[in-house]
């Protein structure tokens, strides 16, 4: 075992003219403490430790993809992936950096070393040429609202955080967490501001009533982008506002940006989101709508409508909008504005199915239409599709809309008639007006659903005449599994069960479910599973394993 202080003397001990591959199993099974210490000795340790390090965290090529799990409450002597980073002398290339903190920490407990590993990640960024894509999990709830000194202290580290990555020229952009502890220290106050609460929301209503808003040009000096003086402070007396610097305004580059968390979109942290969206050419926008829950603010109907005027402002170039978490009254709420992104191309909703529509809901959109003239692909739950079609539509590009359907509940069975008299009925009510549109399914499994009937493992078709055309035409079909892990024998037969009821799939797409908050592994299938998919389906000439929301794909016009 290579001790500490023989570590400066290694190349009188000929270590250094070993081959590669033997320096690497001998650094295996070298503690931690001295990998790190080993990084000192030499740039060939120091690459090969790091590697050795990063490689015990499952970290295999990081300068190409590097996944970072952080625990913040480490003693002196423990290494972690970013210690291990912040040593290595060739980071510089790194492009793509995802971090995660451990779950689940609270305020103010885990305050100083949340603050402590943010700085230390501050610090990585810094030495980086340049990045292309960094996501930061934070996974931190806030059990009350912070004081003046823990606000000041969190807000500027985390903001330097996000001012630094915009400043190397990151165009993939990812904040989440699965809590709001800044959002929590204002309340929205609907008796503070110029306008009464019935007044700003009776403006707003009359903003959607007009046409949307392709072409539009994005306006900097908006006033409702500044809007602060609604928001009162909760638990302290100072103001602090997070600020986005004139280096990241100028230099911004962000083409996709996800905000995991409502925390982003209320102060003290919208007046560093807004401004820098205005200022980004952001093409796609991923938005969670889970933005009420019992530890968290709750957000009035004026708030609500506020806000999303403000991601209007400030997004009027988006063409793939993505709606994540929520509920199905939060995405009737969000519908009306939808509009005002005239020039979507691609609108996705990533919410469970299940969730009934019912007229109490449903009051305040009886006159809604969706206008989208650049739409092609839509995809969502089928009880949201299927509202959306209820009513009058503009979509003239439409091509390709995706249902999705969800089966999480234990003693469950798959709803085979169910699946086939959606479809069929939109199909025939869609074609009417839009004959080029491309029907796809997309059904989600949760990890206690084995409502698969035996039948359909065995590859033996319902008997379903009325519906059979719909199933046996089917092109495309997408199966989500609840994670990488999934991918094993025990999940295989489902997966068969529903190629059964689908012989002409030509293409099949295999994802996780699509979360915010947690990292997974890739999603690796194996080749006996492949070899029994194709048996099952001896159409298929693509199948595509899906990682992230982002990476769905939009059909080419005429797939």
């Amino acid at each position: 075992m290579i001790q500490d202080e023989q570590l400066e003397s290694a190349t009188l001990l000929g270590l250094l003219d070993l081959p590669t591959e033997l320096i690497l199993s001998i650094l295996r099974e070298v503690p931690n403490p001295t990998l790190q210490a080993c990084t000192r000795v030499s740039h060939l340790f120091n690459r090969l430790a790091i590697s050795v390090l990063l490689e015990k965290e499952g970290i295999r090529d990081p300068a190409q993809n590097c996944r970072l799990k952080l625990y913040t409450n480490l003693k002196d002597t423990d290494v972690n992936p970013l210690s291990a980073l912040l040593a290595s002398a060739t980071i510089q290339s790194f492009k793509h950096l995802a971090v995660q903190l451990p779950r689940t920490q609270h305020w103010p407990s885990a305050l100083t070393d949340g603050v402590r590993t943010l700085r230390q990640l501050h610090r990585l960024l810094m030495r980086l040429s340049s990045i292309d894509d960094f996501s930061l999990t934070l996974n931190i709830l806030g059990t009350r609202p912070l004081d003046d000194a823990e606000l000041r202290r969190s807000a500027a580290v985390l903001q330097d955080l996000l001012n630094t990555a915009v400043e190397k020229s990151c165009q993939g952009l990812k904040i989440a967490n699965i809590g709001l502890p800044f959002s929590r220290c204002y309340a929205f106050s609907e008796s503070s501001g110029k306008d009464s609460p019935s007044g700003l929301l009776k403006t707003l209503r009359k903003r959607l009533k007009r046409q949307s808003m392709s072409g539009a040009v994005k306006d900097n000096n908006n006033a409702i982008d500044n809007d602060t003086g609604r928001y009162e402070r909760v638990g302290g007396r100072e103001r602090v506002f997070f600020s986005c610097s004139s280096a990241a305004l100028q230099n911004t580059k962000v083409k996709r940006l996800t905000i995991g968390t409502a925390d982003m979109l209320f102060p003290p942290c919208s007046n560093w989101m807004f401004p820098m969206m205005k200022h980004s050419p952001i093409a796609t926008f991923t938005l969670t709508l889970n933005w009420n829950g019992p530890l968290e603010k709750k957000v009035s109907e004026v708030e609500f409508s506020l806000t999303f005027a403000r991601l209007v402002d400030s997004l009027p170039e988006v063409s793939g909008l993505y709606l994540i978490d929520g509920s199905v009254p939060t995405i009737l709420s969000a519908l009306p504005w939808i509009n005002q992104f005239g020039l979507l191309i691609n609108l996705q909703f990533f919410i469970r199915s299940g969730s009934k529509i019912d007229e109490r809901l449903t009051k305040s959109l009886d006159s809604f239409s969706l206008d989208l003239p650049e739409l092609h692909w839509l995809y969502g739950p089928h009880e949201i599709i299927t509202f959306i079609f209820s009513h009058p539509v503009k979509l003239p590009r439409l091509r390709s809309v995706c249902l999705s359907f969800s089966y999480k509940t234990v003693g469950c069975s798959l709803d085979i008639l169910s699946i086939a008299d959606v479809l069929g009925n939109l199909r025939r009510r869609v074609q009417q007006s839009h004959p080029l549109v491309t029907f796809f399914v997309e059904i989600e499994f949760d990890s206690n659903f084995f409502g698969i009937y035996p039948s359909l493992i065995s590859g033996i078709p319902p008997e379903m005449t009325e519906w059979e055309e719909e199933l046996t035409t089917l092109s495309r079909l997408t199966i989500v599994v609840p994670g990488p892990s999934m991918m094993t024998e025990r999940f295989y037969p489902r997966i068969l069960g529903c190629l059964t009821l689908f012989p002409g799939l030509t293409r099949l797409g295999l994802q996780t479910a699509p979360r915010l908050v947690e990292l997974y592994p890739p999603l690796v299938i194996k080749r006996w599973i492949l070899d029994g998919i194709k048996r099952r389906c001896p159409k298929l000439v693509d199948i595509h394993a899906y990682e992230e929301i982002n990476l769905l794909p939009m059909p080419k016009e005429g797939a």
